[in-house]
């Protein structure tokens, strides 16, 4: 029988803060990161979940027109997602797809995608339209995950949060600010050179 491995507080800690992060860049507010330290270790990050985009789709016709946002949305949702994994995976010196507590992230980005597909096919226009590419969505929000790590400093600001961790198990959204204070952020903006090109890595070609 194989033992079943436990994930230590590090590995976790450095999970965590790798949600909280990515969130944080994409200008998404962190309200809290705690770690239990039970029969096994565990943590949960929260963050506001959707921006006003998600919430001016109120009706069929807008969703139509602001489906290009729609999708630069989700794109922001999977790279959140798959930041915790990237980060523990950094950690452990590993790939995403060997890191064990990246699986439940996984699960949450296919009900994602899933909520997206049935959204899509209440738009009157949806057989004129390309359907998603969960595949290219997927690979496109580890790259970006891994990108945030490395080029904008994320890597330094999940050490940061890990170390606070480490002192203290729970950190409030104040404590998450102060630390996060110095962090570049995206800036809010869907440019018309940048949102199209994400719309179309998403769609089938």
């Amino acid at each position: 029988m194989v033992k079943e491995r436990k994930p230590s507080f590090n590995e976790v800690a450095y999970h965590e803060a790798g949600h909280a992060v990515v969130a944080h860049y994409y200008r998404r507010a962190v309200f809290e990161i705690s770690m239990q330290a039970d029969k096994y270790v565990s943590g949960w990050m929260v963050n506001a979940r959707r921006p006003p985009v998600g919430k001016r789709m109120d009706g069929i016709s807008k969703l139509s027109q602001l489906w290009p946002h729609a999708v630069e949305e989700l794109l922001v949702e999977c790279t959140i997602l798959m930041a915790g994994g990237v980060a523990e995976g950094g950690y452990l010196r590993i790939p995403l797809g060997q890191v064990e507590g990246a699986q439940a992230d996984f699960e949450s980005l296919v009900q994602e995608m899933r909520a997206m597909e049935v959204l899509q096919r209440e738009i009157p226009e949806f057989q004129q339209m390309l359907p998603l590419n969960r595949e290219r969505l997927l690979h496109s929000a580890i790259a970006r995950a891994n990108r945030i790590m490395t080029h904008h400093s994320g890597w330094l600001f999940v050490e940061r949060i890990v170390g606070a961790l480490i002192a203290r198990p729970h950190l409030g959204q104040e404590s998450l600010k102060r630390i996060l204070a110095d962090m570049r952020q995206d800036s809010g903006q869907l440019p018309s050179d940048r949102a199209p090109l994400n719309y179309q890595m998403a769609m089938d070609l």
